[in-house]
């Protein structure tokens, strides 16, 4: 029987820029009704929003990067949990226009990465909030939306 989280579209895209675009791999499955959660709606200035729902996704076995804009020469990789090394991998995939993996309570030992050709930054973890879930973070979360707000302004000034 499928469950909750399996329902829904597979990708949920949003956001009214072009560039960057933003790859989401959620490995909880939320935006189950087609829409990104409310906390992601700052982000939606700033960037093209691709929101990966893992469990739909997994069982269609497709490419997260058929559902970036054929043209953006920028994207950055959002994942959680048990997704960090999907990111990792699929990033490694598509090293030109990667320009880093953004992790939250990533569920691998960073120490085994290596060299990678992509940068990898863990950008929230739990113990930064009272987060009565545990790790990891959901990615929905305001700490989670904050700490991405932020490091898109690092990486991405706005002209």
């Amino acid at each position: 029987m499928d469950s909750p989280r399996s329902q829904g579209p597979p990708v949920v895209y949003e956001g009214r820029c072009r560039e960057p675009a933003l790859l989401v791999l959620d490995a909880e499955g939320e935006a189950k009704r087609g829409h990104l959660p409310p906390t992601w709606a700052p982000l939606l200035d700033r960037a093209r929003v691709g929101w990966v729902r893992m469990p739909v996704f997994l069982e269609q076995r497709g490419d997260a990067f058929a559902f970036v804009p054929q043209d953006a020469e920028r994207v950055y990789v959002l994942a959680n949990g048990s997704a960090a090394e999907a990111a990792i991998r699929v990033s490694q995939l598509h090293a030109d226009v990667v320009r880093s993996v953004l992790l939250v309570d990533p569920m691998t030992d960073e120490s085994t990465l290596g060299e990678l050709p992509v940068p990898v930054r863990v950008v929230a973890v739990s113990d930064d909030t009272r987060n009565e879930a545990g790790a990891p973070l959901p990615l929905g979360h305001p700490v989670v939306v904050k700490a991405v707000e932020k490091v898109l302004r690092e990486l991405e000034p706005v002209a």
